[in-house]
């Protein structure tokens, strides 16, 4: 039998050894941020037209070209119209608005559309819209779909 002197020095060196040793806590899995899902370029062009043809089902709209920019659920459309001639500010004031609301129900991703129908404006959509079909990197172009998107009025 252990005498109580040899109890209390076995228990005393378990307590230190806990002591030192500590308790040792789970590794810690390394935190990864998850980017927001991505669209393809493929996925980009099929958006773009299908708004596109959204665009044109509004009475009054003859032609549209859109552009995205944004990712996963948070894309801005810059979308360049030509309207039926023979319409007044009110009226092109009218279908711009109805684009841009029925562009924005046509797919949760939308977040933001701007429309313009200035000439200037529109061919500057057309040109960068031509050039990412004919494979240029979006990101080379991103200065240039700034600058449209500045000068498009808020509505």
């Amino acid at each position: 039998m252990l005498s109580n002197a040899r109890v209390r020095l076995v228990a005393i060196g378990l307590i230190v050894m806990v002591a030192l040793t500590g308790c040792q806590q789970p590794a810690r899995k390394p935190r990864t941020v998850t980017p927001p899902a991505t669209l393809e370029m493929s996925e980009f062009r099929q958006l773009a037209d299908k708004l596109s043809n959204q665009a044109v089902k509004v009475e009054g709209v003859e032609n549209a070209t859109v552009i995205l920019q944004g990712q996963g659920k948070r894309i801005n459309a810059i979308v360049g119209l030509m309207v039926k001639k023979g319409q007044g500010n009110k009226e092109e004031k009218k279908v711009m608005d109805e684009v841009a609301n029925r562009l924005t129900q046509a797919d949760p991703r939308i977040k933001r559309v701007q429309v313009t129908a200035d000439p200037d404006l529109v061919a500057k959509i057309r040109a960068i819209a031509k050039k990412v079909a004919d494979g240029k990197p979006v990101s080379q172009l991103q200065g240039d779909i700034n600058e449209v998107s500045r000068r498009i009025p808020p509505r």
